[in-house]
């Protein structure tokens, strides 16, 4: 059954986009997963869960394209703290944070860098030094708003992963999203 995607970043480090079904009977609705493997890891970082195939894709495929053009330089104020650890403060509603205006709308800069969003983890692109880095950072996930979990949370705060995508790397997975796109377009 051809229903399982790799891109890959190493020879032991891959992105995998799960799907529903075989890849030519893929739709825009399609619920898809996408996880992060590592040989280092003894389980999959879900990335992306049972989410349209369509928005998991094309959201890839646009941010990778402004990645390659060295579009997405990381904002400084994201430096020092990491955008990871900035993105739970966000969540937390925390005042201290880096905010930009765009079309009369007010939004945390961190935002600009977001890939994918699961349950615990938040997944980046954005360029530093002209590369094109993947982020993967763990979000506080804790319903109840405890304040001490969250502190506790922070103190022991790290980042899951930090990977350098290759120019020729990042062309690869674009033309593997227009093959996926084209193929949904063709089935809706």
């Amino acid at each position: 059954m051809d229903n399982i995607i790799i891109l890959k970043i190493s020879s032991d480090k891959k992105i995998v986009i799960s799907l529903p079904c075989e890849v030519l009977d893929l739709h825009r609705y399609s619920e898809i997963d996408i996880y992060f493997q590592s040989t280092k890891l003894s389980n999959n970082i879900v990335l992306y869960k049972s989410d349209f195939a369509i928005e998991g894709i094309r959201t890839l495929k646009t941010i990778l394209e402004k990645a390659i053009k060295n579009k997405l330089e990381i904002h400084y104020s994201l430096k020092e703290k990491g955008i990871g650890y900035l993105c739970n403060e966000y969540f937390q509603d925390k005042t201290y944070l880096t905010m930009v205006k765009k079309n009369g709308n007010t939004f945390w800069v961190g935002l600009k860098y977001s890939l994918w969003s699961s349950k615990k983890y938040e997944t980046w692109v954005y360029n530093e030094n002209n590369k094109v880095v993947l982020e993967i950072t763990p979000t506080y996930s804790n319903e109840n708003d405890n304040e001490e979990e969250y502190v506790k949370f922070l103190n022991s705060y790290c980042t899951t992963a930090i990977e350098i995508i290759e120019k020729e790397v990042a062309l690869q997975w674009i033309e593997k999203c227009n093959e996926l796109l084209k193929i949904m377009e063709k089935n809706d």
